[in-house]
């Protein structure tokens, strides 16, 4: 689907709905002393699910989405729906595209309250599992598999926004392209792409044999540095500014005091960091913008 702009009043929505969650993210994150870690049941699920290689949807922002979308449907209502998208009016594409997003977030939720916490609620899995016929269970992984890793890889892809101002589908490609800095930010955002992705592995190896102390240096402080160093509402802001770069309201459609409005409006930094002063905001909006620039330049 091409890039489209969604209405400021979905943007705001959004923001003033997941701000919130992000911040819980965030403030468990600072707890454990700014190191990010998937919660025991989650990387028990990575290693039941066998989805050890979900980082490989780093590798290109097409493929990243089209798995997000495999997850919450099966790929012949998926082009059926491409097919239906291109005879729309823009209108119809943006309130088409606002009602998927919807979905696909509450869908998400849906699954992350029904997985088994407690021994009872996993007996019940394990026992609606066992009624299923075996082309049944052989479909229910699969799916189960795609919309994890889908999961796992939007988790990782948010938190590398917050901490670093670009996506893990950003980084991962410049590193691909021998970009030795976005190497580095990438592994310190979810350290599981050393041993699942190719690239990382054979040039780690490769640092090693030859003795590459600059670039094991930049990678050993990355690897034992906290993801956090700056107060929460730093990194929610970048956050917003994400959502309003994607939905199109960074193009200078805005100014600075209407972004300052949907940041309050959406609760970022919380009540005691929220953010009244519009010349912060315009800094870190330049800082954001020269992040945009630099990765820009890192795909040429």
């Amino acid at each position: 689907m091409q890039r489209l702009k969604l209405t400021r009043e979905f943007i705001s929505s959004s923001l003033k709905e997941n701000i919130p969650e992000y911040e819980e993210m965030l403030i468990y994150i600072e707890q454990h002393g700014g190191w990010i870690s998937l919660p025991p049941k989650m990387a028990e699920l990575v290693d039941r699910l066998k989805i050890h290689n979900y980082p490989e949807l780093y590798r290109s922002e097409e493929i990243f989405i089209k798995m997000l979308f495999l997850a919450y449907m099966p790929a012949e209502q998926i082009n059926e729906l491409g097919t239906k998208f291109k005879l729309m009016s823009q209108d119809e594409q943006v309130c088409c595209a606002e009602e998927l997003i919807q979905f696909m977030g509450e869908s998400t939720d849906t699954i992350l309250e029904n997985l088994p916490d407690t021994p009872q609620k996993e007996q019940d899995v394990n026992k609606e599992f066992g009624e299923l016929k075996p082309e049944e269970q052989a479909e229910f992984i699969k799916q189960t598999r795609i919309s994890m890793s889908a999961f796992f890889a939007a988790f990782f892809n948010t938190i590398a926004i917050m901490v670093h101002g670009r996506k893990m589908t950003d980084l991962v490609p410049a590193a691909e392209r021998g970009d030795d800095d976005a190497y580095c930010l990438a592994v310190q955002i979810d350290k599981r792409i050393l041993s699942a992705l190719p690239y990382f592995k054979e040039r780690y190896e490769k640092a090693i044999s030859g003795g590459e102390v600059g670039f094991l240096d930049k990678l050993h402080y990355r690897l034992t540095s906290p993801l956090l160093r700056s107060k929460i509402r730093y990194k929610t802001l970048w956050l917003t500014f994400a959502f309003l770069d994607e939905g199109g309201y960074l193009d200078g459609s805005l100014k600075h005091r209407e972004i300052l409005d949907i940041c309050e409006d959406a609760g970022v930094g919380g009540y005691e960091n929220r953010i009244e002063d519009v010349g912060y905001l315009s800094k870190r909006l330049r800082e954001y913008r020269e992040f945009q620039t630099i990765n820009k330049r890192s795909r040429h």
